[in-house]
């Protein structure tokens, strides 16, 4: 990172470790603020769908989204939510990242080529700034953090249907 780190210690005394790294301020209107809500919007006319492979997270996410009212229904992969999508329709789509057999990101971008205006909010640990770029650009509405905040979901689901 071409800084430097510098010691200087004296017998009965102690040591002092200087460490200077040339870094720049970062630019604070970059920084993506997370809308949190304490309390649960009402989403009673909503329906959600729920794309996660893992079975202690579909429980943990139907949980947090059951004192917004809304309607769930879960499936295990990016295949099955455009199964599903063929069948029914959903005001919000609440996807996982990482599955087998079809990855959330692929599934997204099927779910672009038809041009549907569907919102798409990925749920991953994969969260890092140019994590979170490349899910725009593929088509999400938005990404959550896992492990999911309740406030900060609140606050997703708010902007996302209550809007």
């Amino acid at each position: 990172m071409a800084g430097t780190i510098d010691v200087q210690s004296a017998p009965d005394k102690g040591t002092t470790f200087t460490v200077t790294l040339p870094l720049k301020e970062a630019d604070k209107s970059a920084l993506i603020q997370e809308k949190q809500l304490v309390e649960p919007p009402d989403l009673s006319d909503k329906r959600i769908l729920i794309v996660e492979d893992n079975k202690v997270n579909q429980v943990v996410c139907e949980a947090m989204l059951a004192p917004t009212q809304a309607t769930t229904e879960i499936v295990e992969n990016g295949q099955e939510c455009l199964d599903r999508l063929k069948e029914a329709s959903f005001d919000l789509i609440l996807m996982d990242i990482q599955m087998p057999v079809m990855d959330g990101e692929t599934a997204c971008k099927e779910i672009r080529k038809d041009g549907k205006a569907q919102r798409i909010i990925a749920l991953t640990a994969n969260v890092m700034q140019s994590d979170r770029e490349r899910y725009s650009a593929i088509g999400f509405d938005g990404c959550i953090a896992k492990p999911i905040e309740t406030c900060v979901l609140y606050g997703a689901l708010s902007d996302a249907l209550c809007s």
